[in-house]
């Protein structure tokens, strides 16, 4: 999430030109995803945008449906229609801690117009004043967007280097993509040479020997079947004490459908006894700009604390991603414990510009529990970063 600048002119604005709060209709969509795409984000397409705000199943747990989000908006004139130009979305969301469920809402597609940037804020505080709700949170804020979240009293997750991502090389044409960011001239005829260098280095650090032929235990599907749902119940069990945003078989089916419709999702488990005893989902995230083919982990879940399970869905992961010509996995969140997996796996590290995860608890109970650390094990699927 971010408010970066836009293509529109800076203007002075008259006092009739004040924008106003309300809030947000599917009828938006237009006017929204012309806002987005000014700002230089991806907006969904309409199917997607209906299916994100209409078919939630995280919205019957809601006493009243919350609203899709808020925009800002100049009044009509005598010369000009009423225009929208500022948003930020609003996606309920359920979670789990010791057998309670947590209402929760996601704050998403944060985009103002540059001449309007003064009124910001205005949409944020509509966010964190909704009623019904236990839990606020935003996954993708970036670096001139995050103190907007702390100014409303909302805290980092608790999770050490949280802002440090975890990557493999999995194809030369990263260099390629590297050098280029970089403005280094002719990066196509350097990559092969820098590529076989990092490779060989990957080897004795484990990362090529370990996605070697995957396990016969692994899977791959091609949707959510009644087995996660065995599945889920099982690991709300066992991590009872972990913060866990809903996976059931319906939940993860709404979450990814446009992935699942485009192709752009990998469902990876491990079965044993035609049983379920972990999976990993793959997302595709490219960076166009750069020509960059990317996956990145949305969701690692196992049982019984087994590690074996969690190497082999990495494995796998990567093995997918040489074989699919992708250019680059990455791997985003997670607790302290699978971090250390994937240090110990012999990911590479990066940071990011800022600090993405913020969250704000309504009571004083739920706050204290979740400044423990211990209590979260946040990744893409929790916010929007997938969506």
């Amino acid at each position: 999430m971010d408010v970066p600048a836009s293509r529109v002119d800076a203007a002075l604005i008259s006092e009739a030109s004040v924008p106003r709060v309300r809030e947000a209709k599917l009828a938006d969509y237009a006017a929204v995803s012309h806002l987005l795409r000014d700002n230089g984000l991806e907006p969904k397409s309409l199917e997607e945008w209906c299916h994100r705000y209409e078919h939630n199943p995280a919205l019957k747990d809601f006493e009243h449906g919350p609203p899709i989000g808020w925009v800002l908006e100049v009044a009509a004139s005598e010369n000009r229609p009423a225009e929208v130009v500022g948003f930020i979305g609003n996606v309920p969301a359920v979670y789990e801690l010791q057998g309670k469920k947590i209402r929760a809402v996601i704050a998403c597609d944060w985009a103002v117009a540059k001449q309007y940037r003064a009124a910001s804020l205005s949409l944020l505080a509509r966010y964190f004043v909704q009623t019904d709700v236990d839990l606020f949170v935003t996954t993708t804020a970036r670096r001139n967007s995050g103190p907007s979240f702390l100014y409303f009293q909302a805290m980092r997750v608790p999770v050490d280097s949280y802002n440090v991502a975890y990557f493999a090389i999995t194809h030369h044409e990263f260099i390629t993509s590297f050098l280029r960011k970089k403005n280094i001239p002719a990066p196509a005829v350097l990559s092969w040479s820098l590529s076989l260098g990092l490779q060989g280095v990957d080897f004795f650090k484990g990362l090529v020997r370990q996605s070697g032929p995957m396990a016969e235990e692994i899977k791959i599907l091609t949707h959510f079947d009644e087995r996660f749902d065995v599945f889920w119940n099982r690991l709300r069990r066992q991590k009872s004490g972990t913060l866990l945003a809903t996976r059931s078989a319906r939940q993860l089916a709404w979450h990814f459908h446009a992935a699942l419709e485009k192709h752009e999702v990998w469902i990876l488990v491990y079965e044993q006894n035609a049983q379920i005893m972990g999976y990993a989902i793959y997302f595709r995230q490219d960076n166009a700009a750069l020509n960059l083919k990317r996956m990145r982990l949305a969701d690692l879940q196992f049982l019984d604390g087994d590690i074996g399970i969690a190497n082999a869905l990495l494995a796998a992961g990567l093995k997918m991603c040489r074989g699919a010509d992708i250019h680059m996995l990455e791997i985003l969140g997670f607790n302290a414990e699978k971090r250390s997996l994937f240090e110990a796996f012999g990911f590479r590290c990066r940071k990011l510009e800022a600090w993405p995860f913020f969250y704000k608890p309504t009571n004083a109970d739920l706050k204290a529990i979740l400044a423990q650390g211990r209590r979260w094990d946040p990744c893409l699927f929790d916010g929007d970063g997938c969506l």
